[in-house]
């Protein structure tokens, strides 16, 4: 069940990551004017992060309606943190459940809910993974300043 916490800690944490770009973005193209090459540009990053957005949401639907089924059949199992409450997965994991993804694409038959399914988890894994490696850049970043 830690797994599950984890990834909804990497889903939540790629999703504000997103958002606080998002409007970092938007608020950079209001100011541009018509016209300018700039304008076509941002709003193309901004349309791409949107979308990732939208599959980050897909993403943590799924994911706690996991945790509800649990409730409902093994409360036991069910954590005890909150989102806040647990650390970020590792680089590692990610990249296991990504190739495990990738894996699964590459078997499945092209365009069954099997293969659907995989190619969703494997672009939101794969999203995941570079947010988390943008998170140790940061941790990285901050500790070389501190020293």
């Amino acid at each position: 069940m830690s797994d599950i916490t984890e990834e909804m800690r990497g889903a939540s944490d790629a999703l504000l990551r997103d958002l606080e770009r998002l409007a970092t973005l938007e608020e950079r193209k209001r100011l541009v004017k018509p016209g300018d090459p700039d304008l076509v540009s941002l709003s193309k990053d901004i349309e791409e992060i949107a979308q990732r957005v939208l599959l980050s949401t897909v993403h943590q639907r799924s994911l706690t309606e996991e945790v509800d089924e649990l409730v409902q059949t093994d409360p036991n199992a069910v954590p005890n943190r909150s989102i806040e409450g647990t650390p970020p997965r590792e680089l590692h994991k990610i990249l296991r459940d990504w190739r495990d993804a990738e894996r699964r694409v590459a078997e499945a038959a092209v365009g069954t809910a099997e293969s659907v399914s995989a190619l969703r988890e494997a672009a939101w894994l794969r999203i995941e993974y570079r947010n988390a490696q943008e998170v140790a850049r940061r941790r990285t970043d901050l500790d070389r300043d501190e020293k």
